[in-house]
């Protein structure tokens, strides 16, 4: 049988959603020595744990240090592989595991982090199209932390519309991102427009900071050719060539609408 090795974990992609996170995972899959798991649901559910059994059950009886065996349990049995290749291991995690951030860096202190997030009124746009309005269903199952900034706020969610309660959900995974890298000089926040569509900074700056600066300084032309394919071809951008990515990305097009722009007004203007 083949023998499995327990992979270090290297890093995790916490994001707003819609920020170009899963750009970062596309470029890191280039690397024949790197995996990326993407937004695993056992992952997912073990995080929100607790969260569920205080929503579902009115149970505030969730121990702390069960929860974080758990998680840890979850993304051993997940590290495992049989590649002798491989070196490094990264999870990019839905968008709503953000809440999570000090629970996973508790456990991974040394694991690099980046936060992806962009501008408030198209973010909250994005995740409000139909088919899309994933946040709407944090009216009934809060994070602890999202019930917390309520509470803040003075506001009831059962009485929120379905942008109001999206917005206040993105505000507080910003929040998280910032108050962690503000508290502890961890991590990377990344901002969609100002810091992802700058020409190389995947390149320059995200993937070395992810700590894979020995692998690009081995063959940068090769490196810079595959990551350039990889933005050209893994998006929704299928098709376009590489040296139209950048001007494809800064020029889309997001319809913000009063909602959007009244909600986003209301919870998302300390956004970063």
């Amino acid at each position: 049988s083949e023998r499995l090795k327990k992979l270090p974990l290297s890093g995790m992609l916490f994001h707003q959603g819609f920020s170009g996170a899963g750009l970062i995972a596309n470029a890191l899959t280039t690397f024949d020595n790197t995996v990326v798991i993407s937004e695993h649901s056992a992952i997912r559910d073990a995080l929100n744990a607790c969260d569920y059994i205080h929503n579902r059950f009115k149970s505030k009886g969730c121990s702390a240090s069960k929860h974080q065996k758990l998680v840890k349990d979850v993304i051993s049995i997940l590290s495992r592989s049989s590649d002798s290749n491989i070196e490094h291991m990264f999870l990019k995690l839905d968008s709503a595991s953000s809440v999570y951030i000090p629970l996973l860096r508790e456990i991974y202190p040394d694991a690099k982090w980046t936060f992806d997030y962009r501008k408030a009124e198209h973010v909250l746009a994005k995740s409000t199209e139909l088919k899309r309005s994933t946040c709407v269903l944090k009216k009934r199952q809060p994070s602890s932390v999202m019930t917390s900034q309520a509470s803040e706020h003075n506001v009831d969610l059962e009485e929120l519309t379905t942008h109001e309660v999206c917005a206040l959900h993105l505000s507080t995974l910003v929040n998280v991102a910032s108050q962690e890298h503000d508290s502890t000089g961890t991590g990377m926040l990344i901002s969609y427009e100002d810091d992802l569509l700058k020409e190389d900074a995947l390149i320059e700056t995200i993937l070395p900071y992810l700590g894979l600066q020995k692998e690009i300084d081995v063959n940068p032309s090769m490196v810079r050719a595959r990551v350039e394919d990889v933005l050209s071809t893994k998006t929704n951008l299928r098709g376009i060539h590489s040296q139209d990515v950048d001007s494809q990305w800064s020029q889309e097009n997001v319809h913000v609408s009063r909602e959007v722009r009244a909600a986003s007004q209301l919870f998302m203007q300390s956004m970063m």
